[in-house]
C-alpha cells in the first residue's frame, strides 16, 4: 500500500485563530497532503470559525491528552504508523513547494527522517520542529518508551526526536531549502518547547543517562546529507582549475609540481571527498 502524506500539528489558546491562514499555505502546496491532522487537548475549545474551516477542508481533529508540544507528532505517528508525517507549527507561513521538496528527498533517503534546518549538535543533524518529515519506523523502540517522566525531563522536543531516530540507526537528513530560516512567521506566541542551550543540554543529559550515549560523527552526516550547493561549488572550482590550466602556456607536469598548485589541490581535497559522498 502506498504511503500517504499527512501534515500534523497542534495548537492552543489564541493561537488557534492562526490555523486558517497557516493551513491555507498547506492546502496551496504544489503537492498537497492527503490529510491534515490537528491534535488538540481534550479541554481545548475550538473557535467556531476555525472548526468550520477545518470541516470544509476535511481536516481531522484528533482529541488527545495534553502532552504539550509532543502531541504535535506522537499521536499522529501512532495512528498512522505506515505514512509520512510532516510536522508543522501553527505560527509559520509555508512556501508552496515545501511538501514536494520533502518528498523528493524522501524518495532518495526512504530510511531517514528529514529536517528543514542545518543545525547539528553532537554530530547529529537535528529535527526541525516547524518543518520535518518522520515515520514511526524511524524511532524503533524509543517512541514507545515516551512517558510522563520523559516528558518532564525532555523540554527540547527537537533533541528528543533527534536522539530517538539517531539511536535507532535512522539519523536525520536535511532538505535542500533552509525552511526554518526562510519561512515567514505569523502571530508568533510562546512555545511549549525549550529549544535553548539549557533545554538542549538537560534533554541530552537525561536521554544519555537513561538510554546510553550516541556514537555519531560529522562524517556520517555528510555521507547521507543532501546539499547540491556543495556539489555545485566544488564543480565550479574544479572547472575553474581546468580552464586556468588550458590558458597557461606551460608544461602541465611543471604546473602540477608547482607549490601553488599543490597547495590549491590540497585545500580542495576535503571538498572533493564530500562531493563524492554526497553523490552516492
Amino acid at each position: 500500500m502506498e504511503e500517504k502524506i499527512i501534515v500534523s500539528l497542534t495548537s492552543y489558546g489564541k493561537r488557534l485563530n492562526n490555523l486558517p491562514v497557516v493551513l491555507d499555505t498547506i492546502y496551496a502546496q504544489t503537492l498537497p497532503p492527503d490529510l491534515v491532522v490537528l491534535n488538540l487537548a481534550y479541554e481545548e475549545v475550538l473557535p467556531k470559525e476555525v472548526e468550520d474551516y477545518l470541516r470544509i477542508h476535511n481536516a481531522e481533529i484528533n482529541r488527545v491528552v495534553d502532552t504539550k508540544v509532543y502531541k504535535k507528532i506522537i499521536p499522529t505517528l501512532k495512528k498512522y504508523p505506515k505514512d509520512c508525517i510532516i510536522s508543522i507549527d501553527d505560527d509559520w507561513l509555508y512556501p508552496n513547494k515545501m511538501i514536494e521538496d520533502f518528498m523528493e528527498v524522501h524518495k532518495k533517503f526512504p530510511n531517514n527522517p528529514i529536517s528543514g534546518n542545518r543545525v547539528i549538535i553532537n554530530g547529529m543533524q537535528c529535527h526541525c520542529g516547524c518543518a520535518s518529515l518522520v515515520k514511526k519506523e524511524y524511532f524503533g523502540e524509543y517512541l514507545d518508551l515516551f512517558d510522563e517522566d520523559v516528558f518532564a525531563n525532555c523540554k527540547s522536543d527537537d533533541i528528543f526526536y533527534t536522539y530517538c531516530v539517531t539511536k535507532s540507526g535512522h539519523p536525520y537528513v536535511r532538505t535542500k531549502e533552509l525552511y526554518y530560516e526562510n519561512m515567514q512567521p505569523y502571530n508568533v506566541g510562546v512555545s511549549y518547547s525549550e529549544n535553548n542551550p539549557t533545554g538542549i543540554e538537560n534533554t541530552l543529559s537525561y536521554l544519555n543517562s537513561k538510554f546510553g550515549l550516541i556514537d555519531r560523527t560529522i562524517e556520517l552526516y555528510f555521507s547521507i546529507g543532501y546539499d547540491n550547493n556543495i556539489i555545485n561549488i566544488v564543480t565550479d572550482i574544479e572547472n575553474l582549475y581546468k580552464q586556468e590550466i588550458k590558458k597557461l602556456k606551460v608544461n602541465c607536469w611543471e604546473l602540477k609540481n608547482s607549490n601553488s598548485f599543490k597547495l590549491g589541490y590540497f585545500l580542495l581535497t576535503p571538498f572533493r571527498w564530500i562531493k563524492r559522498m554526497l553523490k552516492k
